[in-house]
């Protein structure tokens, strides 16, 4: 009879057992669901640093079975490197997180993991017994990054390569045709006595004209090379506004005689000085009303106007009743080379280096270039300047 009680009891304490020992089996193997479906590798190593468990993700990153690496030292597998690269002395008796590791797969090709860890303690005794981390493959992300870093260096040194190619060239230009166009030029004037045939006279004008253009094409070039090399310096001065603006359309009066365009400046003599590089602003301005002059019709308009503004900033406009750009084909003319016209059907000759020249000159001063245009109404171009450059104002 005391055998069945104690039988009895055997089963009893088996039965009220069984559902903690199922519970305890489902969250293990809940726990192992998860160490198997995440990327990162989970592994732990004993007080000699031998490895007694690392996930099966092992096998999908290093081509290696978790069983094989039991008994491995940490250190015999790798090795811990700066982000340098360089090999480390880590205490492997504290803490350690996102530390770079560098092993080798079963085909001899280099990993690097980011690992992190925790040390591992007897609960009584406080005595250390191994570590337990995780590592993060980090090879894939740095080879894109090298990869990139390599683009970046190639696209650099390509450029800089193009910018003097650029520079070299057109100086090794420039001295020839100026002395094409020096001689042109006197032979035209007829300086040394008659020419004689008046067709040859027109020739000359040709290749007067023609040599000019090339030189002035040269020189935005050059100026596109030092620009984009950093080497473009202000030479700031001051001027008063009406007095270069006017300078400038001065200059471009015969143009727009000969385009049958009016050109007109509303300037007051009494606007603000302006601390700037007058000789590249006046680079801009020519460029600007220029090309408003090229691409306005005949018998149109184009104005220039100038004023202070909110804030002491200063503004110059050139506003033409032209033939307008798409509002589309904004950016075109505005980046290096950009025509809103392509093709060899084009009307109007140019290289498109005038619109991205001056904007960048203007950036160079810390002001602004801003167009706005319609089709078949006209374009406008604002030239802003920041107040620290306007440095004198008369009483009205």
């Amino acid at each position: 009879m005391a055998n069945d009680t104690n039988h009895v009891k055997d089963v009893a304490v088996e039965a009220r057992d069984e559902p903690r020992r199922s519970s305890e089996t489902s969250v293990r193997g809940r726990l192992d669901d998860v160490i198997d479906i995440i990327s990162e590798l989970i592994w732990e190593v004993d007080r000699d640093f031998r490895f007694t468990y690392i996930s099966s993700r092992i096998f999908d990153l290093l081509s290696v079975h978790g069983r094989d690496m039991e008994g491995r030292r940490l250190l015999d597998v790798g090795q811990f490197l700066d982000d340098a690269g360089e090999p480390i002395d880590l205490d492997l008796h504290s803490p350690f997180r996102d530390v770079r590791f560098q092993t080798k797969d079963n085909d001899g090709e280099d990993r690097i993991f980011l690992m992190t860890a925790l040390p591992i303690h007897h609960s009584e005794t406080g005595e250390f017994e191994g570590l337990r981390g995780s590592a993060r493959d980090l090879t894939e992300q740095l080879s894109s990054e090298r990869a990139l870093r390599d683009a970046k260096e190639h696209a650099e040194f390509a450029s800089r390569t193009k910018t003097e190619f650029i520079a070299n060239i057109s100086h090794e230009l420039r001295t020839p045709l100026n002395t094409i166009i020096g001689f042109s030029e006197l032979m035209e004037r007829q300086v040394f006595g008659e020419i004689g045939n008046p067709q040859y006279i027109e020739y000359l004008g040709h290749i007067l004209e023609s040599g000019t253009h090339l030189l002035d094409l040269i020189n935005d070039l050059l100026d596109v090379s030092a620009i984009e090399a950093e080497k473009m310096e202000l030479h700031d001065d001051e001027i008063y506004p009406i007095d270069l603006i006017e300078g400038c359309v001065g200059l471009m009066q015969a143009k727009a005689n000969e385009s049958n365009v009016e050109i007109i400046s509303h300037v007051r003599d009494n606007q603000p000085a302006l601390f700037i590089d007058t000789r590249r602003v006046k680079q801009v301005l020519l460029n600007i009303i220029g090309n408003s002059l090229k691409f306005t019709p005949v018998k149109g308009r184009v104005e220039v106007s100038a004023w202070l503004i909110e804030g002491d900033r200063f503004d110059i406009r050139i506003g033409d009743t032209g033939i307008g750009i798409a509002e589309k084909d904004i950016p075109r003319v505005m980046a290096p080379f950009g025509q809103a016209d392509f093709g060899l059907s084009r009307e109007h000759e140019g290289t498109g280096l005038g619109l991205y020249l001056s904007r960048r000159i203007m950036e160079l001063h810390d002001g602004k270039l801003e167009l706005s245009s319609e089709l078949g109404v006209g374009t406008t171009v604002r030239i802003g300047f920041p107040a620290y450059r306007v440095i004198a104002l008369f009483d009205d």
